[in-house]
């Protein structure tokens, strides 16, 4: 096996750290452009109620918001029945309601709540925010309208403010910076391996 001075070695790993580093800019900047070529932006619309029984007539009034709070989970059980959809569709926009069914209107709304709140929120993701803002406002007026139906012991539905542009929040996927991060590691990761390799067969085998 032939010797090396230090500076050669030096030489040598230099080269290899190079061709690793051109490794994960190479590999970092490909993921990156496949993560954002693939990039996708859902639009998240939210609206407020409180769905409670009136206090006027109530001697307990504490036992009463207490039973309220039990009836949360039923009451988002409802929010995502049909009826309440197809309700909610004809409160939509008609050129956003020739393209969401109330499968369609169902399959974009979604529901939260605090375990100590009588406030559900409600909402509708899609690919546009005037879409999601639409749908989730009209799927609160149609639960105000279809509660009382569905359940006539219920309590009372109070919307809150409408939702609009100035509160959407946006999720994009997938995230460049984490598929460029990824890339980077993977890159690093092969060149590391090719390039010893090389300079094992090269220089240490002789």
């Amino acid at each position: 096996m032939k010797k090396y001075s230090v500076s050669e070695i030096k030489k040598i790993i230099g080269k290899n750290l190079l061709v690793i580093i051109l490794f994960g800019l190479v590999f970092g900047a490909a993921f990156g452009l496949v993560a954002k070529h693939r990039q996708s932006t859902d639009y998240i619309a939210s609206r407020n109620m409180i769905v409670s029984h009136s206090f006027n007539k109530a001697t307990n009034k504490s036992s009463l918001v207490e039973a309220d709070r039990e009836l949360i989970p039923t009451y988002q059980s409802i929010l995502k029945d049909e009826a309440v959809a197809k309700a909610a569709r004809q409160y939509l926009p008609k050129k956003i309601r020739k393209d969401y069914k109330a499968d369609d209107i169902l399959e974009s709304v979604t529901s939260s709540s605090k375990p100590t709140s009588l406030i559900i929120t409600i909402h509708a993701k899609t690919d546009d925010a005037k879409t999601s803002i639409a749908i989730v406002n009209a799927m609160g007026k149609a639960f105000q309208k279809k509660l009382p139906q569905i359940d006539k012991n219920a309590g009372s539905v109070s919307l809150l403010s409408k939702a609009n542009e100035e509160n959407v929040d946006t999720i994009t996927k997938p995230s460049a910076k984490k598929y460029a991060v990824v890339g980077a590691a993977l890159g690093v990761l092969v060149g590391m391996i090719l390039s010893f390799s090389v300079t094992s067969v090269r220089h240490f085998t002789k």
